[in-house]
């Protein structure tokens, strides 16, 4: 593999600048390069090592990630809201912002900072890396590194999965840019297929209505659930959900929010993408399928996964899992008492 990342080659001055990144605003390969050296600006002289971000701007947070790479500086990423920041606090040195978070060693982004003349192109490396953080099987957060290497691969894996299906289209999400799935799919998937990507959070589905284009749509179990049906005017040409398995009802509301059909993602944050699933009728539970280079050894004790994506060698699942075929199983529930209510993980031991 080349030491050269997907990002620096796409952000590389070489490439075409005609070229959207984003939609709503309206933001060029060209202007979103520049907003990346304006955080590596800001960032590069600073002492501090790791980075956590809290953005309104969609389009911001993505460039804030990128210039912090660039300043060879480790993002900490933190799904949710504010109260994960300060829950946190601990875990990063400064926090990078386009708003008063109320939270001290804060660096507010400054629209007009010059680009730093030791950083006036994107070199990123496939060893750079940035973290996160999951509850993962405690119910506790979990520090989880990824470096950009892994995020390729993730890249060409799911490219080679959907991108037929999801070519021609922008891509819209109603998921948390700081998670791990938003990155993957509403981030590096459209850089890796040349799509642009709407640029506002879809955190209420009448927002959908706004987007007078077709879109290809990354969301969750939690708003698929929600999702009211007397809203008109969206066109939504390819659906993929995360985070939970749909059940009956949320499958049938799914439908209708796409009636192409619904495509689910079964992974985590340290795993990344293990398999996925296509629903074109409501009522049928489709088994899920391992994804390119993927494997499961599964015995009546344990299951393994076997991934290119893993920092490790192999990863022992946290779920029950009922064989099908070697390459594909369904899902019987989790080996621990960790229950997801909507976003949120909670450990039933702890509250015992």
């Amino acid at each position: 593999m080349s030491d050269t990342t997907l990002l620096s080659s796409w952000l590389s001055p070489e490439k075409g600048d005609e070229v959207l990144l984003f939609l709503h605003p309206n933001v060029s390969r060209r202007n979103f390069r520049k907003l990346c050296l304006t955080a590596a600006s800001q960032l590069s002289s600073r002492p501090e090592k790791v980075i956590a971000f809290s953005f309104n701007s969609r389009v911001l947070a993505a460039a804030a990630f990128v210039g912090a790479l660039a300043a060879r500086k480790i993002p900490a990423l933190f799904s949710g809201k504010r109260t994960n920041l300060v829950r946190m606090k601990d875990c990063f040195d400064l926090i990078f912002t386009d708003h008063n978070s109320g939270i001290e060693k804060q660096l507010l982004w400054q629209k007009d900072s010059p680009s730093a003349t030791d950083i006036n192109e994107i070199k990123l490396s496939t060893e750079d890396k940035f973290l996160l953080f999951t509850s993962g099987s405690t119910g506790k957060p979990k520090a989880v590194f990824k470096t950009l290497g892994q995020m390729d691969k993730e890249a060409r894996i799911t490219s080679q999965l959907f991108g037929n299906l999801c070519r021609d289209y922008a891509f819209a999400s109603s998921t948390d840019f700081c998670h791990l799935y938003a990155l993957t799919f509403s981030f590096w998937l459209p850089i890796a297929l040349n799509n642009p990507i709407w640029g506002e959070s879809i955190f209420v589905c009448d927002l959908l209505s706004k987007i007078q284009q077709p879109i290809n749509f990354i969301s969750s179990p939690t708003f698929i659930r929600n999702f009211d049906p007397s809203v008109i005017g969206h066109d939504v040409r390819f659906l993929l959900s995360a985070g939970g398995p749909l059940f009956s009802k949320d499958r049938q509301k799914g439908l209708y929010l796409c009636p192409y059909g619904i495509h689910e993602i079964y992974g985590s944050t340290e795993t990344g993408i293990i398999a996925s699933r296509r629903h074109s009728d409501s009522s049928i539970e489709t088994p899920w399928q391992t994804v390119p280079g993927v494997k499961i050894e599964h015995t009546d004790s344990c299951s393994t996964l076997i991934s290119p994506l893993l920092s490790e060698v192999s990863f022992e699942l946290e779920d029950h899992l009922d064989m099908v075929s070697p390459n594909s199983f369904l899902l019987k529930g989790r080996k621990d008492k960790i229950i997801k209510i909507g976003e949120k993980r909670f450990s039933l031991t702890e509250i015992e």
